[in-house]
This record gives structure tokens, sequence and C-alpha cells, in this order.
């Protein structure tokens, strides 16, 4: 076994690297390919990830992940784009913005917006979404007044009470071509949802009133 330890110290970017070269590990979990170089990563600022295979990740600032495969827990404190990226676990404090991603399990404190993009746990997310195309195959708990589903598929949706003032007016979630295959739950009691372009509730909308359009 190999073990690399890299310091690079800069004006304004400081990252640490510590990566263990040895035989690959089971990453099931994700569906990838063996993975023979793991890193555990710290970054200070601006970061951009480009076809790597990490095992943890932590950025302090905005970060970018394209082509890369985060096989334990990635977590941002800033915004953050990902696209073509695979996590097993999300933690972000920002703006979120995946594209052509998968997730296992994710936290995600700002607003998100997901394009061809599957998730196969449970996400949480306090801030507004907006899906396109994507699969939530596991819960989805959510603090927001407003959420819109297009072309796009989820079994069970909680909308939790927000600390936002104008998110207790009312919770509104707008499906497009959507499908939800369990329960809406609002826990405010005073939600409502609209229906377009063929969109089903296979389950109960709970605390909530189904508009059809």
């Amino acid at each position: 076994m190999k073990k690399i330890i890299v310091l690079t110290f800069l004006a304004t970017n400081i990252t640490i690297v510590s990566a263990i070269a040895e035989n690959s590990s089971d990453t099931s979990s994700l569906n990838s390919s063996d993975i023979s170089n793991q890193a555990s990563v710290q970054n200070f600022g601006f970061a951009r990830y480009e076809k790597k295979n990490i095992s943890k990740v932590q950025v302090y600032g905005p970060a970018v992940f394209e082509g890369t495969t985060v096989t334990e827990t990635a977590q941002i404190s800033g915004p953050m784009n990902a696209e073509d990226a695979r996590f097993k676990n999300l933690v972000v404090n920002g703006p979120c913005n995946l594209k052509g991603s998968f997730i296992n399990e994710a936290v995600l404190n700002g607003p998100v917006k997901v394009q061809k993009v599957t998730v196969t746990g449970k996400i949480e997310i306090n801030g507004p979404l907006k899906a396109r195309d994507s699969h939530f195959k596991g819960p989805i708990s959510i603090a927001a007044r407003k959420i819109t589903f297009e072309g796009s598929d989820a079994t069970n949706l909680e909308l939790r009470t927000s600390r936002n003032a104008e998110d207790k007016k009312g919770q509104i979630v707008i499906l497009k071509n959507s499908i939800i295959s369990g329960n809406i739950t609002f826990e405010e009691g005073n939600g409502k949802v609209f229906l377009t372009r063929g969109s089903k509730v296979k389950g109960q909308v709970k605390g909530g009133q189904l508009i059809e359009k």
C-alpha cells in the first residue's frame, strides 16, 4: 500500500489531499466500477473536480463537479454545480444545481434545481425545488413554499413547516407530466397540488387539496 500526502498553500486557496493507492474497494451502492485510487480532499475557496474518483470531499466555497464520483461524503459550504457526477452522501449549504447525476442520499440547504437526476434514497431539502426529467426513488422531505416537477416521478413527498413566513401562507406543489406514486403530506395543513399534462398522485393528498387544470 502506498500512501501519498500533498499539502498546497496558496494566497487564496488551501488544498489538503491524502491519497491511498490500494486494491479497489466495493462501491456497489453507487453501481460504479472498481476504484483503485481514492482521496480525501479539503478545499478553501473555489474548487473544480473533473473526472475524479474521490472518497471524501469538503469544500468551503463554490464547487463544480464534472464526471466525478464521490464514494463516501461530499460536503459543500457554498454554491454547487454538478454534471454527470455520482454521490453516495451529499450535503450542500447553498444553491445547488445538478444535471445528469446519481445520488444515494442528500441534505440540501438552499434552492435546488435538478435535471435528469436519479436519487435512490432519502433526500431532505430546505428551500424551493425545481425538478425536470428526474427520478426520486426514496422519500422527499422538504421545507419550501413552492415545488415544481416536470416530467419527473417520486414516491412520497412531505412538505414540512418552514421558518420562512412567506412559506406559511400556503405551500404549493406543481406537477407537469409527473407522477407521485405515494402520498403528498402538508404539515401546515394548507397546501395545494396542481395537476397538469396528465400528472397523477396515486396516493393521498394529506393536509391539502388536489386541483386539476
